[in-house]
């Protein structure tokens, strides 16, 4: 059975690829850099960073400080715990109202 967070990275996963976005989940095993977003994707080739928590979830310090990090080089970030998909189908409607412009 999953975990709670495990449905929602499902969720995301089911939702990126629908729209094709390649999708990437690194396995955090003690030996790679601390807080870096459960999810790395590319929409059309912009960046977008995903950190999923079961609903109701907070980030850490470190999760967020690493979040910030993405948001000051102009990537996406943000938290996503199951009910706030909006946000991060905002950012996709922006980016094809961008392609559409070209």
């Amino acid at each position: 059975m999953s975990t709670p967070e495990g449905k929602v990275k499902d969720k995301l996963k089911k939702y990126l690829n629908e729209i094709g976005a390649w999708n990437y989940w690194p396995v955090s095993n003690g030996m790679g850099r601390h807080g870096i977003p459960d999810c790395i994707a590319c929409y059309k080739g912009f960046f977008i960073s995903v950190e999923t928590k079961k609903e109701g979830g907070k980030c850490t310090a470190l999760q967020l400080k690493e979040g910030a990090k993405v948001l000051d080089a102009e990537g996406f970030w943000t938290m996503y715990d199951g009910t706030n998909l909006n946000q991060i189908q905002e950012y996709v409607n922006l980016i094809d109202s961008w392609e559409k412009r070209e």
